[in-house]
C-alpha cells in the first residue's frame, strides 16, 4: 500500500511541475510580447517627437513627401527603356 502512495505522489508532483512549467513559459511569452510592443511604441513616439520638434521650430521640410511618380514608373516607360539601349553606338563605330 505504501508503494502505491509513493507512485501517486510522484505522478501528482510531475503534473504540478508540468503545469508550473507551462505557466512559466506562458508568462515568459507574455513578457516578451509586451517588451516588443513597448519597443515599437517607443520608436514611434521618438520619431513623432523629432518631426514635431522640427515643425515647431518653424521649418517646412521636416518630412519628405513621397509621390507615386517617385517610386512607380509607368509600364510604357519601363518597356521603352528595356527595348532600346541607353547609349546607342554610332553606325561608324559598329562596323569596325
Amino acid at each position: 500500500m505504501s508503494s502505491i502512495l509513493i507512485v501517486e505522489d510522484f505522478v501528482t508532483d510531475d503534473r504540478k511541475q508540468q503545469t508550473s512549467r507551462r505557466a512559466s513559459l506562458i508568462a515568459l511569452g507574455d513578457v516578451f510580447v509586451l517588451f516588443i510592443l513597448g519597443w515599437f511604441l517607443t520608436r514611434e513616439i521618438y520619431s513623432n517627437q523629432k518631426i514635431e520638434d522640427c515643425v515647431l521650430s518653424g521649418r517646412t521640410n521636416c518630412v519628405p513627401i513621397d509621390t507615386p511618380s517617385s517610386y512607380c514608373a509607368p509600364l510604357a516607360t519601363i518597356a521603352a527603356t528595356a527595348s532600346s539601349p541607353a547609349d546607342p553606338k554610332p553606325a561608324s563605330e559598329s562596323n569596325l
